[in-house]
C-alpha cells in the first residue's frame, strides 16, 4: 500500500524542561489514534513514548526498517544526538526517501543548536522552536532558513525570559513549516506586544 499524504520530519528543538517532549508526545498519540495498524518506534532514554510505542530503539539499525514489509510507521528520535551523528548512517538516509512511499514520519527532539545534523535538517519538514541556549551560528550552516529560525529563536527567547517558560502542557513554541510559514502557539497576545 502507498501512503497518500506527505509524510513529515518534524525537529524538536528547546532546552531541558520547555516542553518539547510534551508536545512531540501528543503528535504521536493523534498519528498512532489515527489507524490502528500504524507502528511507532522509539528511541526513548526517559520512556516518555512507552505507553504508545511498539519497538524500542536501544541501537539504530535502520536497515532493517528498509525491507517492504515495513510501512506507517512513526520513528521518535528523543535525544537524537545520542544515535545519529556527524556522518548520519546512509540508511536512515534512504528511509527519508522512501517516507511518502512507505507512510514513514520522524520526530526529532534536541536541545541545542549545535546538536543540529545538517544532511537531516535538509529533509525537515516542520520546525518547533522552544526557548532554546546556543548562538546564532550554531544555526549557520545547517539549515535552509537560519535567518527566520534566529529571529524566530530571539522572539521565543525574549518572551520566555519576560514571562516564563509555561504551565504544563501549554509552553511557548513556534512552529516554522517548509514553506516558512510561522505560527506562535501558547503565547499570550496581549504579552507579545510588551516585548
Amino acid at each position: 500500500m502507498n501512503s497518500n499524504r506527505d509524510c513529515q520530519i518534524k525537529m524538536f528543538l528547546g532546552h531541558n524542561r520547555t516542553g518539547k517532549s510534551v508536545t512531540a508526545l501528543k503528535f504521536a498519540e493523534s498519528w498512532k489514534k489515527a489507524k490502528k495498524y500504524r507502528f511507532l518506534v522509539a528511541f526513548d532514554p526517559q520512556d516518555r513514548f512507552k505507553h504508545i510505542r511498539d519497538e524500542r530503539i536501544i541501537e539504530p539499525n535502520w536497515s532493517k526498517y528498509l525491507q517492504p514489509k515495513y510501512r506507517d510507521i512513526l520513528f521518535v528520535v528523543d535525544d537524537y544526538h545520542m544515535i545519529v551523528d556527524e556522518r548520519i548512517d546512509n540508511d536512515l538516509l534512504k528511509l527519508f526517501a522512501l517516507r511518502n512511499e512507505r507512510g514513514l514520519d520522524f520526530i526529532f527532539i534536541t536541545h541545542n543548536p549545535e546538536l543540529i545534523r545538517k544532511k537531516i535538517s535538509y529533509y525537515i519538514t516542520d520546525f518547533y522552536l522552544y526557548y532554546t541556549q546556543g548562538t546564532d551560528k550554531d544555526f549557520k550552516g545547517k539549515l535552509n532558513n537560519p535567518d527566520l529560525i534566529i529571529n524566530m529563536r530571539k522572539i521565543v527567547n525574549k518572551y520566555v525570559k519576560a514571562f516564563g517558560k509555561g504551565e504544563y502542557p501549554n509552553f511557548p513554541y513556534i512552529h516554522i513549516d517548509d514553506n516558512d510559514k510561522v505560527e506562535f502557539v501558547n503565547f499570550d497576545k496581549e504579552k507579545i506586544k510588551q516585548l
